[in-house]
């Protein structure tokens, strides 16, 4: 597992590739980013797939669109999680706005 960070593309022998995110513009510019690096690279065909998590963002959809990665994507999922199991007593929340 790899976070994305700006200008910093690990290097991946999977042939699937998944990015499970929250709907954020600036996330959006940086799985373009990356894919694009991906494609103009020669090896073996890769495969993408995205998680909204926890909801599908319109404006992120449109941005991915923009950037021409859309298409690139073999899944597009909404996946909604909203607790984590930490332990058998404890739960994460994983709403934004819960704590604020």
């Amino acid at each position: 597992m790899f976070q994305l960070q700006p200008n910093r593309f690990p290097a991946v022998d999977a042939q699937n590739i998944i990015f499970i995110v929250r709907p954020k513009l600036a996330l959006m510019d940086l799985i373009a980013d990356y894919i694009l690096k991906i494609e103009s690279m020669r090896g073996p065909k890769k495969e993408f797939h995205i998680f909204f998590v926890p909801r599908k963002n319109e404006l992120c959809q449109e941005r991915l669109k923009e950037r021409r990665v859309w298409g690139n994507f073999t899944n597009k999922i909404e996946y909604t999680v909203e607790l984590f199991p930490v332990d058998c007593d404890v739960l994460s929340m994983e709403l934004e706005t819960s704590f604020k």
